[in-house]
């Protein structure tokens, strides 16, 4: 059961949708200040998208003069929350930041954190900033790290600002508190109030001069005598660019990468998200397809001819539907289905109900196509001999903090745990999980390459697959058609 409460203009009301019992708290409670960026749709979908199961708070803390332009964003967001969630909407009415003349001494973060840690109706708290988004399971693998400490922190990947594409993991910057510096981006905590209720107003107090700093002054007090515990594996997705002003350190050593920062798309620089619903936008595919093509898991725009969607797209034009739970589409409306780089993202379980979903939703003798990094392929970065683009690999993501030689394992582990992969497969192990969800015939393509016109020329793949544009033998293709037995027992 849904419950509502408040859906009037939601920039001058109070606005909550969401679980249905607010007597009882929450598994956890995300805080998201925001001055409403068009990037608030990805960051809040991607903690609609979670695959913690408890009933989790997604506090959004306005912090802005009402903008008619902007409220659609909301009221998207709104009715795209899923039961197990409960999005709160808490507009003061005023600006908390000095800049705006607020008076607090924080110019720009203002006091929204501080109120909404206090006012979130759970003991654990995570924060997310309006223009990062989380991996799905970020908040599950803090709860387990968060058990028996008082704190506890992920690592997070760099994504290029306007593309969104993995960059490579942040070694240097946001490393842990016994680290040189001892930064933690507020992005990747989660903090148990009960026991570090003095650091909460601290995020209203500046540390530097130029009023930065509240970040590190928080993390410098739960370091004090509060335990920690940590992941180990980067689940926030954090944007960065070149402005050629701000951070210029991390930009020159994300370009000795290979990083070349690409400009802000034209859908996240305008004020309204889109607000197509899923059935309308379908019902418009249909009608002009002549044969329906399902692409899941989109990293940029639509493609053309398919039927786009993403867990948190980044474009207009691509649907939201989630990995986790049941495709939103009836039994056998698509020819074509292609789910991208998901299957390597999720767990065992979750990986075969979605295989069995893509199942479902073709129609007879439907192909199923689906993409990875390929298993070989990383493990021959660790060979006497590897290949050129072995050794590209290598020197992209295995360098450390220093300018030292690149290590071959620091970047195989970097590569299996990028963009929220959960799991490295191979041809074989491919193959027996396409089987056991009831396809036939399952055969390894290049990329772009197919029998079936349907699929063949996706240059999306070769950069899809994993993030961070794989070279074309990193990638493993597999195709398969529906079987029409149903998977074996």
């Amino acid at each position: 059961m849904r419950t509502t409460k408040g859906r009037q203009p939601p920039l001058g009301r109070p606005l909550i949708v969401g679980a249905a019992d607010p007597a009882r708290p929450f598994v956890a409670a995300v805080i998201i200040p925001t001055v409403l960026r068009p990037t608030l749709v990805q960051a809040v979908r991607s903690v609609f998208a979670q695959d913690e199961p408890g009933p989790v708070q997604v506090l959004l803390g306005l912090d802005r003069d009402p903008d008619p332009a902007r409220e659609a964003m909301l009221e998207e967001l709104a009715a795209a929350c899923p039961s197990n969630r409960a999005l709160s909407v808490v507009n003061l009415g005023t600006r908390t930041a000095a800049a705006s003349g607020a008076l607090v001494p924080n110019p720009y973060g203002g006091t929204v954190r501080t109120t909404l840690s206090f006012a979130a109706h759970s003991d654990l708290l995570c924060y997310l900033d309006d223009d990062n988004w989380f991996a799905p399971f970020h908040v599950r693998t803090l709860r387990e790290a968060i058990a028996g400490f008082d704190w506890a922190f992920s690592r997070r990947w760099f994504v290029d600002g306007g593309s969104g594409g993995v960059i490579a993991e942040d070694d240097f910057e946001s490393t842990g508190p016994r680290a040189s510096g001892g930064f933690v981006d507020t992005n990747t905590l989660m903090i148990r109030r009960s026991a570090c209720l003095g650091a909460l107003p601290l995020w209203s107090v500046p540390l530097a001069v130029d009023g930065t700093g509240e970040d590190r002054r928080v993390v410098a007090a739960l370091a004090r005598g509060h335990a920690v515990g940590w992941t180990g594996q980067p689940s926030v997705y954090y944007r960065v660019g070149d402005d050629g002003r701000r951070e210029q350190g991390r930009v020159a050593r994300l370009k000795a990468r290979g990083w070349r920062p690409t400009p802000m798309p034209e859908v996240l620089a305008s004020f309204t998200p889109p607000a197509h619903r899923l059935a309308d936008a379908l019902a418009r595919y249909q009608e002009q397809a002549t044969l329906p093509c399902l692409a899941l898991g989109v990293t940029g725009g639509p493609w053309p001819g398919w039927f786009s969607c993403a867990p948190a797209p980044t474009a207009a034009g691509v649907a939201v539907v989630e990995p986790t739970r049941p495709l939103p589409f009836p039994d056998a409306s698509f020819a074509c289905v292609h789910a991208g780089s998901l299957l390597e993202t999720l767990d065992e379980a979750a990986g075969h109900a979605l295989l069995e979903e893509c199942r479902r939703v073709l129609g007879p003798k439907g192909r199923l196509r689906v993409t990875a990094l390929d298993l070989r392929w990383l493990i021959g970065m660790l060979g006497p001999a590897p290949l050129p683009s072995q050794r590209q690999a290598i020197a992209t993501w295995g360098r450390g903090t220093s300018d030292e030689t690149p290590d071959p394992v620091r970047a195989f582990n970097r590569l299996a745990w990028a963009g929220g992969r959960r799991l490295v497969l191979d041809d074989a192990s491919l193959a027996r999980r396409l089987a056991a969800a009831g396809f036939t015939q399952a055969r390894i393509h290049p990329p772009g390459i197919s029998l079936d016109p349907l699929p063949r020329g996706l240059d999306e793949e070769g950069a899809g697959a994993g993030g961070g544009g794989l070279p074309a033998e990193a990638v493993l293709v597999m195709e398969a058609k529906r079987g029409e037995t149903g998977a074996p027992m």
